[in-house]
């Protein structure tokens, strides 16, 4: 199975032109080419990132370089495309990457016409799938797309990105293109909300994100580091913080927890700030805000470190589509809090591993977390539900549904 991946970007620090968006997406695309180049298929994968070409594990990154891009403009097909984006009510440094993603169409077919590839796997929904998948139509080749979230909910989105999620998703669904979403809540969503208008939906797959269930050594010990007691807890949320993670209703939440459990509780949160969000302003608010460290963002490396002394791993989001740093933590053997109406809760809900929240307030958030502290929690059993979500698991359910596709 030769299989061409096609994504605006991926994450890997190791190689520098795909270290420099360390988000969720990158990082579990590389995983999916990684974990499906591992069972066999012959994986290209081609980005938006200046690259000389590489071969890592088994993935052909390639070569993509300015020269590159220029010897295969298509320059009728780019100006038709760069009047209508200049055209869009959008934010100047957008329009000139819709600009750069136009420009690249040119570069894609290429490729794929080199290639020749049994399937294009297509990364995400944005203005760079409207430049594959034209170019996917146009030479008549079979594709799919892979659908890693939703931005209903995403304030940073544009009315121009939401647009193009909608009237994407609604003309695959018209033309029953394959599509994979990464949880039966996504997959619901889109079925059942007016604002995406599907009439069908039978074209969507639920493929579960996979992860290294393998158990990691740490490299450091965080109690000794910050000296935390043996009889103190550690609570930890992983993830970009910012409105769509709500980390900021999650220290409101420890507020209101009864005082002996509040100086006992050590919270990390791992992961960037973004600009403007003020979840410093309520650290301060804190009796023992020197108890809650905010590390920024951590190669994935050290997250070992954490997840091997936590106690809980908590998730406030107002949406998500998996939850990958709860299932995580599941490998570690390490509960989880949530809220029960995420759509990431359908495929990774276990008794023995999760508790679920089922309102949206701080007080009920804080009592469960309290209750999650405070409970006794079968840690092997916790690990034992990791399992459902191996990376061999996730690539077998890839390549299945590729066979299904090309056999169609």
């Amino acid at each position: 199975m030769k299989v061409l991946s096609l994504s605006p970007y991926i994450y890997y620090p190791a190689e520098k032109a795909f270290s420099k968006n360390s988000s969720g997406f990158g990082m579990m695309t590389y995983s999916i080419l990684d974990a499906v180049s591992g069972k066999g298929a012959n994986v290209f994968c081609l980005t938006h990132a200046i690259t000389q070409g590489k071969q890592i594990s088994g993935i052909t990154f390639i070569k993509h370089t300015f020269p590159d891009i220029f010897k295969s403009i298509h320059f009728c097909d780019f100006i038709r495309h760069a009047v209508r984006i200049l055209k869009r009510n959008a934010p100047a440094r957008k329009k000139l990457r819709w600009l750069y993603y136009s420009l690249d169409a040119g570069f894609v077919e290429k490729k794929i016409r080199q290639i020749q590839p049994d399937i294009v796997h297509i990364h995400g929904l944005g203005t760079s799938t409207e430049n594959y998948v034209a170019v996917c139509q146009k030479l008549k080749i079979q594709y799919a797309v892979t659908l890693h979230g939703t931005i209903e909910n995403d304030p940073t989105a544009t009315p121009y990105d939401r647009e193009i999620e909608r009237t994407c998703l609604q003309y695959f669904d018209r033309e029953h293109i394959p599509v994979s979403v990464v949880s039966t809540g996504v997959k619901q969503r889109l079925q059942e909300k007016p604002y995406y208008g599907l009439k069908c939906s039978s074209n969507i797959e639920v493929i579960p994100n996979g992860i290294d269930v393998t158990q990691r050594s740490p490299q450091s010990n965080i109690r000794e580091q910050y000296q935390i007691g043996a009889n103190s807890k550690i609570m930890l949320s992983v993830g970009s913080i910012c409105n769509v993670k709500n980390q900021i209703q999650l220290i409101r939440a420890i507020n209101l927890l009864p005082e002996d459990v509040q100086k006992n509780l050590w919270f990390f949160l791992i992961g960037t700030v973004s600009p403007g969000y003020p979840i410093w302003e309520e650290v301060e608010k804190l009796k023992y805000k020197e108890q809650v460290v905010i590390t920024g963002f951590l190669p994935h490396e050290q997250l070992p470190d954490y997840f091997c002394e936590a106690d809980l791993v908590v998730m406030a989001s107002t949406d998500e589509g998996f939850g990958l740093s709860l299932v995580e933590g599941f490998a570690y053997g390490v509960p989880s809090l949530t809220f029960a109406d995420l759509n990431a809760v359908f495929d990774i809900y276990d008794e023995t591993s999760m508790l679920l929240c089922h309102e949206r307030s701080d007080e009920a958030l804080s009592a469960a977390m309290a209750q999650a502290l405070e409970a006794t929690w079968d840690h092997d059993a916790i690990r034992r539900h990791a399992r459902n979500f191996s990376l061999d698991a996730m690539a077998d359910r890839y390549l299945t549904w590729y066979q299904s596709i090309v056999k169609e």
